[in-house]
């Protein structure tokens, strides 16, 4: 609410009233006026009342009796009250505006917008109700008008620093960063006391990882308003990104101490727990932001992802129903990934996907630019990841980098993760022909980056997984863009051309659910390498805690994949098969504890679910020798694993369904010539794994096949997959 109010206009008399009746009616509003401005909200709204049985229909005491009923957010009454005390005057600019302003604070923001368009039919250079309508249609997301309505308001009233924060906000969700953080300078060049241009400078140089920057604008803020929890809340995110957790987890503290009913800063702090694997601390910050804010942005996904990590499948159907809900409805509820692990509908993916990019990475506008590339020059081929270090990405990769051909192809790679100079790291670095760290730029530099070292094909080996920076390519780093390994689906985004997979990945059939034009390559879409190493450790059963003389099934998928259905799958088996063991990865101390609670509840022994903790590559290829049979999951099958276990030598069961994620397990053991271990639902997979459970020899024949094919067949072919690659990569650029 504006705190100017016009003078107090003299009422012409009436033939109702008498002439004393009509100077008691002006003493009394000039006296519930002064208190008003006094801030004596409940003495002025009595003066008000006492007005009004006098005259009922009293403009002035309706009009301010309404604004109370604001200040003390009594909204619905104040609506009643200027409503009609525009019945009474409706050529009053000014009730029309305040009108407004309750309609805004209800978050009614399109009859907001109505009444500050009547306050400027009235008067055309209305500051206020410039400014008003322009965040009106900022939270409508509406930014080009409120852009209009706040550079209206600047003409009026140049200096006002609230309309100039406003305008930099908006350039900033339009990702117009210079002229955000120009404006932002205009309002900090005023020198008020006023924090608000500092935090949202700090935000915007955070957003382009401008952090020494970003921390001290927050300080600025926080050095006007120490006791300002957005600044903390902001400054504890750049922090996080930085990986500095305890200063972290301190801001995030304090802005929530401040403010209890904080929902970002509990959802922020949330993400940090996830982050450091702290599932239960994360749970408890999600499900208080749920309850202060139902809606806001995406936190019931990660609320449902974090249930799934720890494998916390309590009300599981009816959350996930709602979100689908949600979804149906284009709101902002859950991010990509997240969706993956449960839902097998390509449809349903790439709703998602759209929705999220078109939030979070629309299309930039780019100039005009051609490509370099000349017949009888080389191809240059850059790859784009977080992970060039010890990831599940670059055990697949490493080699393909090694083995292109460089008298047809250069290879530049992108990097924006971290820096740990581990092995895996030295080995990519030496593969590249060029390799930058570009940490530090933004999405946009690093797009243009790409342009100007005459990159011919981007490669995105993120997607929408932890640590992407899909924004890069929505501002066109190449001429041609492919979606590529680390993502199993279709990302829904127009700068995108195009994703590699094969027939089995994604059949003729369900090419229209991707986005993307489908590049097919004649064998298994997945890259490997040839020469990772499985350590030559002789491991026992003893040694990892597994039962001797007992049927050893395995399942290494990550523990949010494992969902009640495939569980119950699993425990049938368990259940047919005498003394067999399921064998999984610990992921968490939460997940391993629910895990075997929910055995109990299916009747089997919770000592029958026995877990492996983590372990270097090689060694965990190693200790999978001494299992009997893989039991993949679904909708999102083993990946990597897969591959992992069957360069061990383990066979792999699977169940494929619609999705990418849920068929590549098919695809892999398709190209190392084991089909016949690709079931065609629930029931038959479990029939299989108990027939094998019951019959262990007849694996015996099974893993002679796969220790025969393994370095024959096309899955761990790496320079058949590298000239399959490359023929993809020279037709696209001879078209």
């Amino acid at each position: 609410m504006s705190k100017k109010r016009q003078v107090i206009p003299k009422r012409p008399l009436t033939s109702k009233l008498g002439r004393q009746q009509v100077n008691l009616i002006q003493e009394l509003l000039v006296k519930g006026f002064s208190l008003h401005q006094q801030g004596d909200l409940i003495a002025a709204g009595e003066i008000y009342a006492e007005i009004l049985k006098i005259q009922p229909l009293h403009f002035d005491a309706l009009h301010l009796s309404g604004l109370i009923a604001a200040q003390s957010d009594q909204l619905n009454v104040a609506t009643q009250l200027i409503t009609k005390a525009i019945l009474v005057n409706s050529s009053n600019s000014a009730a029309y505006c305040n009108l407004g302003n309750v309609f805004l604070n209800l978050g009614r923001y399109e009859q907001a917008i109505e009444n500050y368009t009547k306050a400027l039919t009235l008067k055309s250079n209305y500051e206020e109700a410039l400014y008003s309508r322009g965040l009106a249609y900022q939270r409508l997301s509406q930014l080009y008008q409120a852009e209009a309505d706040y550079k209206s308001a600047l003409s009026v009233n140049p200096k006002h620093i609230g309309i100039l924060t406003n305008l930099g906000n908006v350039f900033q969700l339009q990702k117009r960063y210079d002229e955000a953080i120009f404006i932002y300078g205009k309002a900090i060049d005023l020198n008020l006391p006023f924090a608000e241009p500092f935090n949202n400078r700090g935000n915007l140089y955070h957003e382009q990882r401008r952090f020494e920057e970003a921390l001290a604008d927050f300080d600025k803020a926080l050095a006007i308003n120490p006791n300002y929890p957005e600044a903390l809340s902001n400054r504890a995110n750049s922090f996080f990104y930085l990986k500095q957790y305890d200063k972290a987890l301190e801001g995030y503290a304090k802005a929530i101490a401040l403010k209890p009913n904080y929902a970002e800063a509990l959802h922020n702090r949330g993400n940090l727990y996830r982050e450091l694997k702290l599932y239960e601390l994360a749970m408890a910050d999600y499900d208080l932001a749920l309850t202060i804010k139902p809606d806001y942005d995406y936190l019931k996904g990660v609320h449902f992802a974090t249930k799934m990590n720890i494998c916390d499948w309590s009300n599981l159907e009816d959350e996930w129903r709602t979100v689908c809900e949600d979804i149906e409805r284009s709101k902002k509820t859950i991010a990509p990934f997240m969706v993956i692990p449960i839902s097998n509908s390509a449809d349903l993916q790439r709703r998602v996907a759209e929705l999220w990019v078109k939030d979070k990475h629309p299309t930039q506008p780019i100039p005009m630019f051609k490509s370099k590339y000349q017949e009888d020059q080389k191809i240059c081929v850059g790859y784009f990841s977080a992970d060039f270090h010890e990831h599940a990405t670059m055990y697949l990769m490493a080699q393909l980098f090694e083995l292109h051909d460089r008298s047809k192809f250069e290879i530049i790679g992108f990097s924006f993760g971290p820096d740990k100079q581990d092995g895996m790291r030295q080995r990519v670095v030496a593969a590249f022909d060029q390799f930058y760290d570009v940490r530090s730029k933004t999405e946009k530099e690093i797009a243009e980056f790409s342009r100007d070292l005459g990159v011919d094909i981007a490669i995105d080996l993120k997607g929408f997984t932890l640590d992407a920076r899909t924004g890069i390519f929505a501002y066109r780093a190449a001429p041609i863009q492919i979606n590529y390994l680390g993502y199993p689906g279709t990302m829904g985004a127009e700068f995108m051309d195009y994703i590699i997979a094969d027939r089995i990945i994604i059949p003729e059939h369900l090419r229209g659910k991707y986005s993307e034009k489908v590049l097919y390559l004649p064998d298994c879409y997945q890259v490997n390498d040839q020469t990772r190493q499985i350590a030559k450790t002789a491991y026992s059963r003893q040694s990892l805690g597994l039962p001797e003389n007992v049927f050893i099934y395995c399942s290494f998928n990550a523990n949010y994949k494992i969902t009640p259905n495939v569980f119950d799958s699993w425990m049938k088996i368990l259940h047919h098969v005498d003394g067999s063991v399921l064998w999984l990865i610990k992921d968490n101390a939460k997940a391993a504890s629910n895990l075997k609670n929910e055995a109990q509840k299916r009747g089997i022994d919770p000592r029958r679910i026995v877990f492996a903790q983590q372990a270097p590559l090689s060694e965990h290829l190693a200790r999978q020798q001494v299992a009997d049979l893989f039991l993949d999951a679904w909708p999102c099958n083993a990946h990597t694993t897969t591959s992992d276990a069957l360069w061990a030598g383990l066979p792999v069961l699977t169940f494929p369904g619609e999705s990418f994620a849920s068929r590549v397990a098919a695809s892999l053991i398709t190209a190392i010539g084991l089909p016949e271990m690709i079931m065609s639902s629930a029931e038959e997979y479990e029939n299989t794994a108990i027939y094998y459970g019951q019959n262990s020899k007849e694996l015996l024949d099974l893993k002679e096949r796969l220790k025969a094919s393994r370095l024959s067949s096309s899955l761990f072919d790496s320079k058949r997959f590298t000239t399959n690659i490359e023929s993809l990569y020279l037709e696209l650029m001879r078209q």
